[in-house]
């Protein structure tokens, strides 16, 4: 049995050790360390962008793009590389746009004179959604047809792409085709020292520098009970920001406009029901548990599972429910235009909302976000966007209200006519 404090004791006693082992590259003031941007994916492409922009204040012109394009030629096979060499440093580039985010695209690069397009894709910490590339890679087959195409998978240690038809690019060959341009280029100071804060923290923050790698692995050996235990409980951003969804909820709820219990959400989906549609699908009775072992009908879900589904609301119904009410349901759907599902379903997401302001940048910013303007204030600020969700939710129930009103009356009136047909068949 591992005595954890005894774990922890050994390490605060050899901190000072540790600090003096790693003051190279901790003592730095670095302005990427400094304003918390080191391992924040969108502030790496934001950085890159400017790189790539030939016409910003790095007076850099297009030599950041001709050296990207050399180091891609050199690093992939020729079925990758849509230009060759000379043409990639031969050619001008001077009317690159450079954008940020096109069709959710990382960095996408046009040289329209040289009828070249160059599509990126960044990822430092998280990693491919499935069939991410292929969505993007179609985009630009639909969209620059004519264009040669270059697809790049841009990650700090040359991870593999799933889709065969993306070349690889490292961090590391980011840091050498930096410093080779520190080198070569007479730039200003402010620019110099800019790109030589962000080449050191590539090396320290993005796992470049093999000097610290080893001196942290030894760190690791010494004190790895207690260095596991840390991480073990270090809350992730999504784990903060399913804890911020709850105080928010549990604040509306006080206020009497949704049903909430915690109990019945997590880290990825947090749950909660509104009076309004609780009317219009009661509790179930005991003898039906449901979907969620709450007798709950439905349940609006908050995503918090990271990428694409991020601050997106939900409409779910279990199939786990008395005919009658299947029966409504599906005559919802029918009416509202949703895709049919199969007989026997067991889940339908019905409808979807966007939570203002929640996507991946305010995610993995949060931290920073807490520190800066205090908890209380993030979380008034997510309560906001909810209730703005509330709204368009309740109206949503006031459409639900009619069709299923006219379903009861029609399958009413459908009794009666049948019956009224039984009378005249005995007469």
């Amino acid at each position: 049995m591992i005595d954890e404090k005894k774990c922890l004791k050994n390490l605060l006693e050899d901190m000072d050790d540790i600090e003096e082992r790693l003051s190279k590259w901790t003592g730095k003031a670095n302005i990427f360390q400094i304003l918390k941007l080191s391992k924040n994916e969108i502030r790496h492409s934001n950085f890159l962008a400017f790189l790539f922009a030939p016409n910003e204040i790095h007076n850099l012109s297009d030599e950041f793009f001709k050296m990207f394009l050399k180091r891609y030629i050199d690093s992939n096979d020729d079925t990758k590389a849509a230009i060759n060499y000379f043409d990639a440093l031969l050619n001008s580039y001077e009317d690159l746009i450079v954008y940020r985010e096109n069709n959710n695209i990382d960095i996408l690069l046009v040289s329209e004179k040289n009828k070249i397009v160059v599509c990126i894709e960044n990822k430092i910490l998280s990693s491919e959604s499935r069939g991410q590339l292929n969505k993007y890679q179609r985009y630009i087959e639909r969209n620059y047809s004519s264009y040669k195409k270059i697809f790049v998978f841009l990650t700090p240690d040359g991870n593999e792409p799933t889709n065969p038809s993306w070349g690889i690019i490292t961090y590391k060959d980011i840091v050498e085709i930096l410093e080779q341009l520190m080198q070569k280029n007479s730039m200003e100071k402010k620019v110099y020292y800019l790109i030589k804060d962000y080449v050191d923290i590539l090396r320290r923050d993005v796992g470049m520098d093999d000097e610290i790698k080893e001196i942290v692995r030894k760190i690791y050996q010494q004190h790895k009970e207690a260095l596991d235990l840390i991480f073990e409980n270090i809350p992730d951003n999504l784990s903060l920001m399913s804890e911020l969804y709850i105080e928010a909820l549990e604040q509306i709820a006080k206020e009497n406009e949704i049903i909430f219990d915690p109990k019945y959400s997590g880290k990825s989906i947090v749950r909660f029901q509104i009076p309004e549609f609780t009317n219009l699908f009661p509790d179930l009775p005991l003898s039906h548990p449901g979907g969620w072992s709450n007798h709950k009908m439905y349940a609006f879900e908050i995503l918090n599972k990271g990428g694409n589904s991020v601050g997106k609301i939900k409409l779910v119904f279990t199939g786990e429910i008395p005919e009658e009410y299947k029966k409504i349901v599906e005559e919802l759907m029918l009416t509202t235009g949703v895709k049919k599902k199969k007989e026997n379903w067991k889940w339908w997401n019905v409808a979807e909302w966007k939570i203002n302001k929640v996507n991946m940048r305010f995610i993995e910013d949060l931290y920073t976000k807490l520190e800066n303007e205090g908890r209380d204030q993030v979380v008034k600020e997510i309560k906001k966007s909810l209730e703005k969700n509330l709204k368009d939710i309740k109206e949503k129930a006031s459409e639900y209200e009619k069709i299923k009103n006219n379903f009861i009356l029609k399958s009413e009136n459908s009794i009666i006519n049948f019956e009224k047909t039984n009378v005249n068949l005995i007469e």
